[in-house]
């Protein structure tokens, strides 16, 4: 038995341990190591005749053609490097950035990609990425990708990133896409920093003019808390097709007030609009 395992561009990871250097390469065959070993013992259900391939979500493949044909199944070729150019918080504690649009780019409202930025270490400045939905709409100048303000090195490192700074992206992926079929009613359930797809969907949606009626339930704690509460309100009344049911759990908590729903996202709420 033989299995090959590709490098990824953004893995392995590499890491120094009491001085030794190790790689985190996160292919899901030796979860009970910490990190990879390079060995990948047999696991359940391979057969040792054949040679098999792991995609990035883990999910095994036998290969049928020789090493030299087999198919790239990162896309390498997708990396590209995007300018920092700024930055706006759009909610409590959340970020919005703002990177350069990649000549010939382009992206379904929905997908997202892979941010490789400089993260300082103890042992100096190593490379890390992290995935972002896409924000923005497809018809945007710039890629806004959205971020929680946590105390990680990257996040410190992203929110610390000095202007005009060239990083890679690698992507776009994902099929959490825009329906277009429009004798399909979408309905979208959103909560937190999880509303950044729905709005690159919303804002896609509304620019197109395109026919289906769509239903947004965004969930959040208070409406300062709310990224992008107030354009989401806006694009409800630019398009009648596009419909925003805000729904807040501490309402009570808020300083500007509130007078839209409250409670959770559950079924009576969904039944009543």
């Amino acid at each position: 038995m033989a299995r090959l395992v590709k490098r990824r561009q953004d893995r392995p990871f590499k890491v120094l341990l009491g001085g030794e250097e190790k790689f985190l390469c996160m292919c899901g065959l030796s979860k009970s190591q910490p990190f990879c070993d390079g060995s990948h013992k047999l696991v359940h259900g391979e057969d040792p005749e054949k040679l098999y391939w792991y995609d990035h979500a883990g999910e095994r493949h036998t290969c049928t053609e020789t090493f030299t044909n087999i198919r790239d199944f990162t896309n390498p070729e997708t990396e590209r490097q995007v300018q920092l150019l700024r930055r706006e918080i759009v909610a409590e504690d959340t970020l919005a950035i703002y990177f350069s649009t990649p000549a010939g780019f382009t992206f379904k409202s929905g997908q997202s990609v892979l941010l490789k930025i400089p993260v300082p270490s103890e042992s100096g400045t190593m490379e890390d990425s992290h995935r972002f939905t896409i924000a923005s709409a497809p018809q945007d100048r710039e890629l806004m990708i959205v971020t929680r303000l946590r105390n990680t090195p990257y996040k410190q490192a992203l929110k610390d990133l000095p202007l005009e700074t060239k990083v890679s992206i690698n992507g776009p992926s994902g099929n959490l896409v825009l329906n277009e079929d429009a004798d399909r009613p979408l309905v979208f359930l959103a909560g937190g920093i999880g509303i950044t797809p729905f709005l690159s969907m919303a804002r896609d949606e509304v620019r197109r003019r395109l026919p289906h009626p769509i239903w947004l339930f965004y969930g959040h704690r208070r409406p300062e808390d709310a990224a992008f509460l107030d354009e989401l309100h806006e694009l409800e009344r630019q398009r009648s097709t596009f419909h925003m049911i805000a729904v807040m759990s501490e309402a009570e908590k808020s300083i500007r007030g509130w007078i839209g729903e409250t409670g959770f996202i559950r079924r009576e709420l969904l039944e009543r609009h």
